[in-house]
């Protein structure tokens, strides 16, 4: 199975988890549990069909959550950063006083 699938399959289950998996997303995780299961070509009607309209929006969905994600973190270490630096002038004024 592709790296790329394998990550679809983690996502999807994942949205199972939480509940959130649409009837869509459920065809195509019952048919990427399928091939990963049997190892071999996707053979169900929803790869067949035009639903891979609605899986490439659900990977550029999540790839654009990914990035949004990918950037809070970045700020919230920036700002984590930022706080670090301004407790440790504090306590460097504290010891001069």
């Amino acid at each position: 199975m592709e790296e790329s699938m394998e990550k679809l399959l983690k996502e999807l289950l994942q949205k199972k988890l939480h509940g959130t998996l649409t009837g869509d997303e459920e065809l195509i995780l019952s048919d990427l549990v399928e091939q990963k299961r049997g190892g071999g070509d996707i053979s169900s009607h929803s790869f067949r069909s035009p639903d891979l309209g609605a899986l490439n929006n659900l990977i550029n969905d999540t790839e654009s959550l990914n990035s949004s994600l990918d950037e809070m973190a970045n700020k919230i270490r920036n700002r984590t950063g930022q706080s670090e630096a301004k407790r440790t002038m504090a306590e460097e004024d504290r010891k001069k006083k």
